[in-house]
């Protein structure tokens, strides 16, 4: 409708333009075509041993990831476990320290006693 507006003078200077209008959204074209091929998904394997092999080494991928995720949880637990473990042993090395600590203060003490005793029978 609006093309049968315009006057034959207008119409013989729109033919180039709409040439390279065209030219341009074809070149636009095929190079969206070029990197859709580049970024897009990997071909299917051309046949279906190939097909079922694929299938096979996914599954036994994710079968690995699986046991890798159950080790690291192993992993942490153990490491938590060990964690306790290395508290409580501490606390048990430092309790022992304490009596042994105490044990030599008493016989200093009673070493201290014997000798001041000692001294007092001497002096007389």
């Amino acid at each position: 409708m609006m093309l049968a507006q315009l006057l034959p003078d207008m119409v013989k200077d729109v033919a180039p333009w709409l040439i390279s209008l065209g030219a341009v959204l074809w070149i636009t074209n095929e190079g969206m075509k070029f990197f859709k091929s580049v970024r897009g998904e990997p071909p299917s394997p051309p046949n279906g041993q190939l097909g079922a092999a694929h299938a096979v080494l996914s599954g036994r991928t994710s079968k690995n990831e699986n046991s890798i995720r159950t080790l690291y949880g192993q992993v942490a637990q153990l490491r938590t476990d060990f964690t306790h473990e290395l508290q409580e042993q501490t606390q048990i090395i430092i309790a022992s320290g304490e009596r042994r600590h105490e044990a030599i203060t008493r016989q200093f003490q009673e070493i201290a006693a014997a000798i001041a005793r000692l001294d007092e029978r001497t002096k007389h």
